[in-house]
């Protein structure tokens, strides 16, 4: 009998947000992003010189809040240095774990990991000022908060101060303060 433990992975239901299962605690969102650069990074450059957008079909119940040339619109505003050696931009899927966890503290709209971005979907709306609003969330404040992240990259300091800094990034760098 051995001591170690392969583990099955995430637990699989709310209540298991605080518990561990095989020291994996449950993170829907975490699972997803990690699931999506195992099966796509060997097909993205590691020294990019354009960030490849890939989008996944959304899943049931939810929405892409932007399109690809929304997104590579943005980037056209966003100085080429703060992009170097951005490997890709991913619109995720979403799944149903993911749905009922909305309501949690594991939601969240964006991640950075190993050098790309990965944009968690919305929820369907059927009300166009939704969609616009949410659509100009994440482009002026995901995504930019997100490249804030990469900018970041290579600073050694503590969690609050890179979301700190991430969060001054895309403030002084989203879209709704060019105007003020």
């Amino acid at each position: 009998m051995t001591s170690r433990n392969a583990g099955s992975g995430p637990r699989s239901n709310r209540y298991s947000a605080s518990k561990f299962s095989n020291w994996s605690t449950f993170d829907p969102f975490w699972g997803e992003v990690q699931a999506t650069l195992k099966r796509f990074d060997s097909k993205i450059s590691r020294r990019p010189e354009h960030a490849k957008v890939i989008f996944l079909p959304p899943a049931r119940h939810f929405a892409h809040p932007c399109s690809e040339a929304d997104i590579h619109a943005k980037l056209d505003t966003v100085p080429s240095e703060f992009l170097s050696g951005l490997r890709a931009i991913f619109m995720l899927s979403g799944s149903k774990k993911q749905l009922r966890s909305l309501d949690s503290a594991l939601a969240c709209s964006g991640t950075y990991w190993n050098n790309c971005i990965f944009l968690h979907p919305s929820l369907t709306s059927s009300l166009d000022s939704i969609k616009d609003s949410t659509r100009t969330f994440y482009l002026d404040d995901v995504l930019i908060h997100e490249i804030g992240h990469h900018v970041d990259r290579a600073r050694e300091s503590d969690l609050k101060t890179k979301e700190g800094f991430a969060d001054w990034f895309a403030i002084e760098h989203g879209s709704r303060t060019a105007t003020a």
